[in-house]
């Protein structure tokens, strides 16, 4: 799933450090937010305009499947405070910076996680009731995922204003 791919990045630029570079140089986590909220409302606003769109997946058509894959990797990807989140995941793990097997252990875990949960709710999308139940509130499901990214999205924007007020 690209949303696991996403988390798999994260979790690496973590390890590798991507916290002491937004630390000692802020504009490059600011350029990532903007970037990110940007993104979002984008997502948004093709959600809110495909709301009256009839429920429909055409995983028969060529690429198809890899368009699914980059949007939820890029939709992950637009977070970057998951930086924040597996930062404070990794400091309660003792040794996590002394030992590649550690490291490489801790991100085959989070990535194998990331997959079964996405699995899972892959699974309970197909139970007939649950699609269906889906299908009959996707307009109002679409409208409500549409004001959500677009308000992640302002949140962000608000975030990377004050950074940047602050450090100024």
């Amino acid at each position: 799933s690209g949303v696991a791919l996403g988390i798999l990045v994260w979790a690496t630029l973590t390890l590798l450090g991507m916290n002491l570079l937004f630390e000692h140089i802020p504009v490059t986590k600011w350029i990532i937010m903007t970037f990110g909220a940007f993104y979002l409302m984008k997502l948004s606003v093709d959600i809110f305009r495909s709301a009256k769109q009839p429920f429909k997946v055409d995983l028969e058509s060529s690429g198809a499947l890899n368009r699914l894959l980059m949007k939820g990797l890029m939709t992950n990807l637009a977070n970057p405070k998951a930086i924040v989140y597996f930062t404070s995941v990794f400091s309660s793990i003792p040794g996590i910076g002394d030992s590649n097997a550690l490291l490489s252990q801790v991100l085959l875990l989070i990535f194998a996680e990331s997959l079964l949960w996405f699995f899972l709710v892959g699974q309970l999308f197909s139970m007939e009731k649950i699609r269906t139940g889906y299908i009959k509130h996707k307009r109002w499901a679409d409208y409500v995922t549409a004001a959500v990214f677009a308000l992640f999205s302002l949140l962000i924007l608000l975030e990377v204003v004050h950074l940047a007020t602050a450090a100024h």
